[in-house]
């Protein structure tokens, strides 16, 4: 499943929490936020991450 559009990458997370494969953005987009920001992105853990994890 793709998502395409206006994505930035902050929302990554979320697009794959949400069962998305992948993301579609345009070359000018993709010229202002390089792979490296995507990458970096889908490496943060969102809160839905944090409330997964069992109690301490």
């Amino acid at each position: 499943l793709r998502a395409a559009g206006q994505l930035i990458p902050e929302q990554y997370p979320m697009a794959r929490a949400c069962g998305f494969d992948e993301v579609e953005i345009d070359a000018d987009r993709a010229r202002r936020q390089p792979e490296a920001d995507w990458r970096a992105a889908a490496r943060r853990q969102g809160y839905l991450a944090r409330l997964r994890r069992p109690a301490a």
